[in-house]
């Protein structure tokens, strides 16, 4: 895994701004549930790319603002103090038309998949589903 994303210049840190009860929504897809039970399975919280998972501030959004454009999709969130107890990083990534966008980076100790999939599966078992997928 890098050490910082395409487009960053150097690795994202955690904000202490983002208070660890703020919830964080992450835009889901049917192949992340579990047809089994309902619940989100571990691909929800990995980036295969860039190893940073990109999530939305609940105090700075909307659940419909997270949700625009996006028919196919539904949400998820998932409290700050989830992956921070991971040892991950929860980090302010504003964008120009989005200030609510925030990361959350991987400890570079997470240095295989394996690794980054364990930790991915606690914070899917953790987060709640807020919006299901249309159908």
């Amino acid at each position: 895994m890098a050490d910082a994303a395409p487009g960053l210049t150097t690795r994202p840190v955690d904000d202490p701004a983002i208070p660890d009860a703020e919830a964080l929504l992450r835009r889901i897809v049917r192949e992340w549930i579990d047809p089994n039970d309902g619940t989100l399975i571990a691909s929800a919280f990995l980036d295969r790319r860039s190893g940073y998972v990109s999530v939305n501030r609940s105090s700075l959004t909307t659940r419909e603002a997270v949700l625009a454009n996006t028919a196919h999709m539904g949400l998820a969130a998932l409290e700050a103090r989830i992956p921070r107890r991971l040892d991950h990083a929860v980090a302010s990534d504003p964008s120009p038309d989005d200030a609510s966008h925030a990361l959350i980076v991987p400890p570079a100790s997470l240095d295989t998949m394996n690794k980054r999939k364990a930790a991915a599966r606690i914070m899917a078992k953790s987060a709640q589903i807020t919006e299901p997928i249309p159908s």
